[in-house]
């Protein structure tokens, strides 16, 4: 099953990949938000690889949308993950966003996907955007906690560690994939 789709392999100087999922590994939209507001910043928005297999969705639970205009159908968008190469105003170097829904099924093959496009086009770092409900006064400023394949990376950063152990999502399981491909 060939489940990622090139549509351009542009040459890339160290790409720094962020990716940020829609689904249950995105609460109060912080991931999918995060990565839509990158998006919404670009100054250009260039489509390279995409996975729309239908082995991945269940299309009970993430529908796809259909367009109709006037009475004509237009066509169906089916649930993707896409990568995309997106040039910010203020960032010098290459930046891949993947987003995209959490897909229901078959998340090995997915996260061997995943990592097999980043190794391809020799990506430097790899940072996901996750979230999840927790008890937090609104009166305080929200926690950004971090996990990461290196201490060092934490400890660079300053940021909050966790030490959740219980059931995950599309993230955690890309980010162990990520970890054992030997991406930081």
């Amino acid at each position: 099953m060939k489940s990622l789709n090139w549509h351009e392999k542009p040459e890339l100087h160290e790409p720094t990949v962020l990716v940020g999922f829609s689904g249950w590994s995105d609460a109060a939209d912080a991931a999918s938000g995060a990565v839509g507001y990158l998006l919404e910043q670009a100054t250009q928005i260039t489509p390279i690889a995409s996975i729309t297999s239908e082995d991945f969705f269940d299309f009970s639970q993430t529908r796809p949308e259909i367009h109709i205009s006037s009475g004509v159908n237009q066509g169906i968008a089916w649930p993707a993950i896409r990568l995309n190469l997106v040039r910010l105003p203020d960032w010098n170097g290459d930046l891949v966003v993947v987003d995209g829904p959490e897909p229901e099924f078959r998340w090995p093959t997915l996260t061997d996907a995943l990592v097999d496009a980043f190794h391809e086009i020799d990506a430097t770092s790899i940072v996901l955007f996750g979230s999840f409900v927790g008890r937090i006064a609104h009166t305080l400023p929200v926690p950004i906690m971090a996990v990461a394949s290196d201490e060092g990376l934490l400890r660079e950063n300053q940021l909050l560690t966790t030490d959740y152990e219980g059931p995950t999502g599309i993230v955690g399981a890309l980010n162990a994939a990520c970890s054992s491909a030997g991406f930081s």
